[in-house]
C-alpha cells in the first residue's frame, strides 16, 4: 500500500528508477533528508534479483512512495515518466539508484525555492563505488558550469544548456515539464538525452550553481559502462536525433557554438561495432549534416583531467 503524500506541503519531488540494486538504493535514500516537504518516488523496473531485499526496504522506508513499472515496456525512461506522473512538488529532481545526494543537498537547493527559474544546473561530484576514489564522470558537467559562471556569455550558455545531458544534479520546475510535455524516451540507453535537450530548449530562464548537490558513482556493469553493439546503435541514433532537433530549432550560429560533432560516435562505432557500423554511422552523420570533427579547449581540458585522475589513482591508489 503506497503512502499518499500531502500535496499541500510538498516542495520537492525526487524521482528514482530502480532495477536489481536495493543496497545502492538504500544508500541513496539515506542521503535524502526525511521531511514532510520532500516527496520521494521510487519506480521499480521489473527487478529480477534481490527482490526480497527490495520488499524489506519497501516495508522499512515508510516515507517513500514505491511503484512498479507495469506498462510492459522495460527501461529507465518509462519508469522516470511514471515517477513524473506521481510528482506533486514545485521542483522535481531525478536520481539514479546507484548514486547519492551530498550532505549539503538541502541547504543548496532551499535558496532557489522561491526563484522564478525554469531550470537550475548544479555542479556534481563523482566517485568509484569499489574504492570511493574520485572519478572523472562529473568533469564535463563541472567544466561547463564553471566556464559559464566565469564567462556568462551566450557562447557558454549554449554549451551548458545543450551539452549537459544528464537529468541528475538539476533542479527542474515541474510546471515547466508539464507545460511543454517534456518526458523521457522509451529506449534502453540514452533515454535522458532528448529530455535534457528539450528541457533546456524550452526553458525561458535558468541559472547555474557550482555548489554540489549530487554524487555520480562509477561501477562496472552499469548502463554507463556496459556497451554492446545494440546499445551503441541506440546511442548513435539518439545522438543524431538530438543534433537534428538542434539544427532544426536553433539559429545556425547557435548550433555552431555548441560544437557538437560525430567524432566520438565514429570512434566508438569502429572500436565496438566494427567497420560496417563505422561506415553506416559515417553515412548517417553526412546525411543529417552533422559535422564529423571539432577540436576545442574542452577536449584538451577534459583529456588532461582524465589522464591526471588515472595517474593519481595508479600512483597512490586508495592510500591518498
Amino acid at each position: 500500500m503506497k503512502k499518499k503524500a500531502d500535496t499541500n506541503i510538498i516542495k520537492y519531488s525526487i524521482v528514482i528508477p530502480h532495477f536489481n540494486s536495493p543496497a545502492s538504493l538504500e544508500k541513496l535514500l539515506a542521503s535524502i533528508p526525511v521531511r514532510e516537504d520532500i516527496q520521494i518516488i521510487v519506480v521499480d523496473d521489473y527487478s529480477t534479483e534481490h527482490v526480497d531485499e527490495l520488499n524489506d526496504l519497501m516495508k522499512t522506508q515508510k516515507h517513500v512512495m514505491f511503484y512498479h513499472n507495469e506498462t510492459g515496456v522495460k527501461n529507465a525512461g518509462t519508469t522516470r515518466n511514471i515517477g513524473i506522473k506521481h510528482a506533486t512538488g514545485k521542483w522535481i529532481f531525478f536520481a539514479d539508484a546507484d548514486d547519492f545526494f551530498t550532505d549539503c543537498f538541502l541547504s543548496n537547493i532551499q535558496k532557489y525555492y522561491e526563484s522564478n527559474y525554469d531550470l537550475i544546473f548544479f555542479s556534481p561530484i563523482s566517485c568509484e563505488t569499489s574504492s570511493g576514489f574520485i572519478s572523472s564522470r562529473h568533469l564535463p558537467y563541472q567544466y561547463a558550469i564553471r566556464k559559464y559562471l566565469r564567462q556568462p556569455n551566450h557562447n557558454q550558455e549554449m554549451i551548458l544548456k545543450y551539452r549537459y545531458c544528464s537529468p541528475c544534479s538539476k533542479m527542474i520546475l515541474r510546471d515547466h515539464l508539464e507545460k511543454f510535455s517534456v518526458d523521457f524516451e522509451a529506449v534502453e540507453v540514452a533515454n535522458d538525452v532528448m529530455f535534457s535537450t528539450k528541457l533546456s530548449y524550452f526553458a525561458s530562464s535558468f541559472n547555474a550553481c557550482d555548489d554540489p548537490i549530487y554524487c555520480i558513482t562509477k561501477s562496472q556493469g552499469t548502463l554507463f559502462t556496459a556497451t554492446n553493439k545494440d546499445r551503441l546503435i541506440t546511442r548513435r541514433n539518439v545522438f543524431i536525433k538530438r543534433c537534428s532537433f538542434l539544427i532544426k530549432h536553433l539559429p545556425q550560429k547557435d548550433w555552431k557554438k555548441i560544437r557538437l560533432s560525430g567524432k566520438n560516435q565514429l570512434l566508438k562505432s569502429l572500436t565496438i561495432g566494427g567497420f560496417d557500423i563505422f561506415i553506416e554511422t559515417y553515412k548517417l552523420l553526412r546525411v543529417h549534416k552533422i559535422r564529423l570533427f571539432t577540436w576545442e579547449n574542452y577536449d584538451i581540458y577534459y583529456g588532461c583531467m582524465i589522464l591526471l585522475h588515472k595517474f593519481i589513482k595508479q600512483k597512490y591508489g586508495e592510500n591518498l
